[in-house]
C-alpha cells in the first residue's frame, strides 16, 4: 500500500510504501485501541507513542486528577448554599424589576 503524506500548507509530499501484512497489523492495532487508521499511521510516523516508563507517569496523573476532582466536589459542596441563595435573590430582583 502506498501512503502519501502532504502538509497542510505547501506543495511537498512524502510517499510511504507499506506491505499489506504490515498494514493489516496497523489496522488491527488501531482497532484494538479505538483509533482510526490515519491516526494510527500519524502516531507511528511521528513516533508520538508512550513508552513503558511514561505509562507509569500516566497512572500517577490519573490518580492526581481523581484527587483534584474529589477536592473540587468538596469545594463546590461548601459553596452550594451560597450559590442557591444568590440565585434566589437574583430571581427576586428579576421579579421586582418586571412588576
Amino acid at each position: 500500500m502506498r501512503i502519501i503524506v502532504r502538509p497542510k500548507r505547501g506543495w511537498r509530499k512524502v510517499v510511504f510504501k507499506i506491505d499489506d501484512e504490515a498494514f493489516r497489523r496497523i489496522e488491527l492495532a488501531g482497532s484494538k485501541y479505538d483509533f482510526r487508521v490515519d491516526e494510527t499511521l500519524k502516531v507511528l510516523i511521528k513516533g508520538d507513542f508512550l513508552t513503558k516508563r511514561e505509562e507509569l507517569d500516566v497512572d500517577m496523573l490519573v490518580g492526581e486528577i481523581k484527587r483534584l476532582e474529589h477536592e473540587l466536589y468538596k469545594i463546590e459542596g461548601s459553596w452550594a448554599p451560597l450559590k442557591f441563595s444568590a440565585f434566589g435573590i437574583a430571581r427576586d430582583n428579576q421579579n421586582l424589576a418586571t412588576d
